[in-house]
């Protein structure tokens, strides 16, 4: 458990293939945020998947300034 989400390191088979797989990391929110499960080859792609995924909700979901979104975003880490 890192912050407020949980990462996983799997395997995972791509739509536009059928036959390859790639390593990769799977990102799973708590319940409460309502968000799919996000899916990235590396690390940082996943990293900045989350952060976007979580200011769209933030801003769709809290009276937040921007500004304090994004600040929260990056006290996750």
């Amino acid at each position: 458990m890192t912050g407020f989400r949980f990462i996983h390191e799997h395997k995972f088979q791509t739509k536009n293939t059928s036959a390859t797989f790639y390593n990769g990391f799977n990102l799973q929110f708590p319940k409460m945020f309502g968000l799919k499960t996000a899916k990235a080859k590396d690390i940082t792609r996943l990293v900045y998947k989350r952060n976007h995924m979580l200011e769209i909700w933030a801003l769709r979901n809290t009276r937040h300034s921007k500004r304090e979104i994004v600040k929260w975003i990056s006290e996750i880490d």
